[in-house]
């Protein structure tokens, strides 16, 4: 069941971008898609029977039809939707996997791309480093009884700091949140502990209220909620026998908010400009993907990156929110992934070796150190697209290459400064 989920997301992402590119073949050039085509797009479906009759009518119409007077996108994508209803029964049904599953199983290695946060990572490796250094130096130097609890909220604040957007606000609530802890631990610390530690219930119940209504802030994401809710219990150190000791109190909540500070100072002088890096490698990533497509290598052709494709769309959205360009162009890449991995390219040497020098002319272009050196080979990558078009009209490849081909260099030419300038 899990390798046949496995595959399932796998077609899936095939489907979402063949229908992605049908729509736009419709849009940009709708002379290809036939009145026929069209009526079957229109019919609703609803159920699962509705989408075998749909599927058995396309594939009538193609057969009539004939491929050739198909847009590839259309029977690819029926050809996917076939694969996929027949896991799905696999899974529904819990039965042995057959031979004709095998092979869709076995058909399509998936491949993990290299991550685009490795500055990222070095960032917070650095934050995370400094703050930690401070608050023991601090701790040794002061002699300070709660040092260990602002190394704890060190800690805390950085953990959670690095795996959120922004940082600088995590800090800040919850250096909020530690100052209102502070006048609410001491209600609870004061007065309701000591008159409810003789009722259970009652203990339970003013632990619930506080964490009832703080919890409705966090849901509200209001700024410091976060920050009181976990100050507020680390504070307040229940025990049982309960020691009712104002300094110790103080000093737990004082070593609190000092290690938010000085965790929220170290975020401040170790600047993060990963953001617009990270987006860059992730444009250069796609680019990488949609020429690696262009190979004659049967086991590089079967190379699935699609899941790995669609999680860096996914991480760019949540990195660029709303920046539709960036999301476009990542999008079109993908697009012109899935076509080039299955044009017929024509087979020889000559293509091969081009092949090769294309890829490691995208992998410069990813690892450059500088603008100027991204620039270079970029311009060097148009400049092999060009002679690698040429070379397809001598060796006589059929539109199904050379389209796609022309269409990604149109969209490098048009994207250049996008996917090279910091």
């Amino acid at each position: 069941a899990n390798r046949r989920l496995k595959a399932l997301n796998t077609l899936s992402l095939t489907l979402i971008t063949q229908s992605c590119e049908t729509y736009l073949i419709q849009n940009t050039r709708p002379e290809l898609i036939t009145d026929t085509f069209r009526e079957l797009f229109e019919t609703p479906v609803e159920t699962v029977q509705d989408v075998h009759r749909q599927l058995k009518r396309m594939r009538r119409v193609i057969v009539w039809t004939g491929e050739r007077e198909t847009p590839v996108t259309l029977y690819s994508w029926v050809g996917a939707a076939t694969r996929y209803l027949l896991l799905k029964r696999g899974v529904i049904s819990n039965t042995k996997i057959s031979a004709t599953e095998e092979e869709i199983l076995q058909g399509e290695p998936v491949v993990k791309v290299e991550s685009a946060e490795r500055h990222h990572a070095m960032v917070n490796f650095w934050r995370t480093t400094l703050s930690c250094i401070l608050g023991t130096l601090f701790w040794l130097w002061t002699g300070w009884t709660s040092g260990n609890g602002a190394m704890v909220m060190i800690a805390v604040v950085t953990s959670l700091a690095m795996r959120l957007p922004n940082p600088r606000m995590v800090c800040i609530d919850f250096i909020y949140g530690t100052l209102a802890a502070l006048p609410l631990g001491l209600l609870y610390f004061l007065v309701i502990i000591p008159n409810t530690q003789q009722s259970m219930l009652l203990l339970c119940l003013s632990l619930a209220v506080l964490g009832f209504f703080i919890g409705i802030e966090v849901q509200k994401r209001r700024l410091g909620s976060m920050g009181a809710l976990a100050s507020t219990i680390n504070i307040i150190v229940l025990d049982n026998p309960m020691t009712f000791h104002f300094s110790q109190f103080l000093d737990s909540a004082l070593g609190q908010i000092v290690g938010c500070m000085l965790a929220f100072i170290v975020i401040l002088l170790v600047r993060d400009k990963s953001k617009d890096r990270t987006g860059r490698v992730l444009l250069n990533q796609f680019v990488s993907a949609a020429v690696s497509a262009m190979t004659t290598n049967v086991v590089r052709r079967k190379e699935n990156r699609l899941p790995a494709l669609y999680q860096q769309l996914f991480l760019l959205m949540n990195k660029f929110p709303g920046d539709l360009p960036k999301f476009r162009l990542a999008l079109t890449m993908i697009i012109a992934h899935q076509r080039l991995r299955d044009a017929p390219i024509p087979v020889n040497e000559d293509l091969s070796v081009f092949h090769r020098q294309l890829r490691r002319t995208a992998d410069h272009v990813i690892s450059a150190g500088s603008d100027d050196k991204r620039r270079r080979y970029f311009g060097q990558l148009l400049d092999e697209l060009d002679i690698y078009q040429e070379k397809l009209r001598i060796w006589e490849a059929p539109p199904q290459v050379t389209e796609p081909v022309k269409r990604l260099t149109g969209m490098l030419h048009k994207y250049q400064n996008a996917l090279t300038d910091s």
